[in-house]
């Protein structure tokens, strides 16, 4: 994710690591097949298409 962002946005940025926090999820692993099977949900938008028009969307905000 860190890396794609910098790509979009032209940065070099590199990521600060801290000890956990208390309610931190440590591990994640999003899946969208249930949905995909009980409700007929189909992502329209992939994910770094996502983060193009989210990047998009904020530059927007700040009038950029």
């Amino acid at each position: 994710l860190l890396d794609t962002l910098k790509g979009l946005v032209g940065s070099q940025v590199e990521p600060a690591f801290a000890p956990p926090r208390v309610g931190d999820i440590k591990h994640s692993l999003a899946d969208t097949a249930k949905a995909r099977l009980l409700l007929g949900y189909e992502p329209e938008v992939g994910f770094h298409e996502g983060l193009v028009r989210t990047v998009l969307w904020y530059r927007a905000q700040r009038g950029e």
